[in-house]
């Protein structure tokens, strides 16, 4: 149903597997714009643990691996429900975007993130388990859920 919904707004999926990576990378070098979006549970092996409102968080490095390949610009985007719509804001990211550590960069983009949550927390799909998987030593946040 989502996946119908989003290619009726006339926009290309691009899904981020090997494939979908290629494509992203073909983009970025035409000079297209695409998004990613910030509920994407890596696989294993594809991200890092980075903090979240002060928690680890499985967080992708798709976004640093890009932009390494192709020195593409990052920009956030927040859409916020307002009375007869949205509200978007697109914004330079406030940590260096070019950061080489994977973690400090997973970092940055959580803690981007999170600003974006604390506008309008009431908005955020909170239902999405953000926090799933853990590191081995911290124990998971849903089980008594």
């Amino acid at each position: 149903l989502l996946r119908e919904a989003r290619l009726k707004s006339g926009v290309e999926l691009i899904l981020g597997e090997r494939q979908g990576v290629r494509a992203m990378l073909k983009k970025l070098k035409q000079g297209e714009v695409f998004m990613v979006l910030s509920d994407q549970n890596p696989a294993k092996g594809s991200g890092v643990f980075a903090n979240f409102f002060h928690r680890p968080a499985y967080t992708m490095v798709l976004i640093q691996r890009l932009i390494e390949k192709t020195n593409a610009e990052l920009l956030s985007f927040f859409a916020k429900r307002v009375e007869g719509g949205f509200e978007i804001f697109i914004e330079k990211p406030a940590f260096n975007s070019n950061e080489p550590d994977p973690t400090l960069f997973a970092n940055g983009l959580n803690e981007t993130l999170a600003d974006q949550i604390k506008q309008a927390p009431e908005q955020f799909e909170w239902s999405y388990r953000r926090f799933r998987p853990q590191p081995d030593h911290e124990p998971s946040v849903y089980e008594n859920l």
